[in-house]
């Protein structure tokens, strides 16, 4: 299994993109932290909308260009896989911050990454504004899988 983060000189992976902000990782585990201290998660149903995210992402590297790395060839084969022979685990590493671990089945090559919900973010920096009615609402996030997702005994 290979873990990666997208990092840019110890903040996260920054764009014009304002679904894709900058984070200063102070608020996240330590870089080497024992991923069996998480505490994951399953996403057993809406799968799809979990790869549909992921092929947003996906298109998104590709017009940038970031496309040579073995994660985004697992990412892509991910992306396009039927959603019954995908696992997703989620386990919550900062208020809008997930380690997403996948494994496609039967083989079972697993991957993981950490994921900025930007989309949740958004919606939080909205409502203290009070606009509720922008379309950022209506979009599916991971921090909204993720509230439906159930805990896992597995050890990732």
């Amino acid at each position: 299994m290979s873990v990666s983060f997208i990092l840019d000189r110890g903040k996260y992976f920054s764009s014009e993109n304002p679904f894709l902000r900058t984070k200063s990782l102070s608020c996240l585990p330590p870089f080497g932290m024992n991923e069996n201290e998480l505490s994951w998660h399953e996403l057993v149903s809406k799968k799809e909308e979990f790869l549909h995210i992921l092929r947003i992402l996906n298109h998104y590297y590709e017009m940038r260009g970031e496309t040579k790395s073995k994660q985004f060839g697992f990412r892509r084969l991910l992306a396009d896989s039927d959603p019954n022979s995908v696992q997703i685990f989620f386990a919550k590493i900062g208020p809008f911050e997930y380690q997403v671990a996948c494994r496609i089945l039967p083989n079972e090559e697993t991957e993981t990454w950490i994921h900025v919900d930007g989309i949740a973010e958004e919606r939080e920096r909205l409502r203290q504004i009070g606009n509720t009615e922008h379309p950022v609402f209506s979009l599916v996030c991971l921090g909204d899988l993720f509230s439906i997702s159930v805990p896992t005994l597995l050890s990732i």
